[in-house]
């Protein structure tokens, strides 16, 4: 209770993970891009599903179909992130969060 959960991208594909979202708080998803995606891992060597050697926007493109159906559905909130830092998409967040808990 009173935290910031940040799973990893994979996590939605549990049913188990999905459902201890759906009961325990609320959940924002932040889309990205396929081009967003790919601008802000181009330098990451800790991501390994991106580090295998495949041509990575096909890697993202198709992580992206599987994921982005579960994440839709499980979100209370979906924020767009392209084009928006990390502050005022905290802002905006937070904002958007105080709206739908009325404090």
């Amino acid at each position: 209770k009173g935290i910031v959960l940040a799973t990893g991208g994979g996590a939605v594909l549990s049913e188990d993970v999905r459902k201890a979202l759906r009961h325990n708080g609320l959940v924002v998803y932040l889309h990205a891009s396929i081009d967003m995606q790919m601008d802000r891992t181009r330098n990451s060597k800790n991501r390994p599903l991106l580090n295998t050697g495949a041509n990575r926007r096909e890697v993202l493109e198709q992580l992206m179909e599987e994921r982005e159906p579960l994440y839709r559905q499980e979100a209370d909130v979906i924020y767009e992130t392209d084009g928006r830092s990390p502050q005022t998409a905290a802002r905006e967040i937070a904002e958007e969060v105080r709206k739908l808990w009325q404090y």
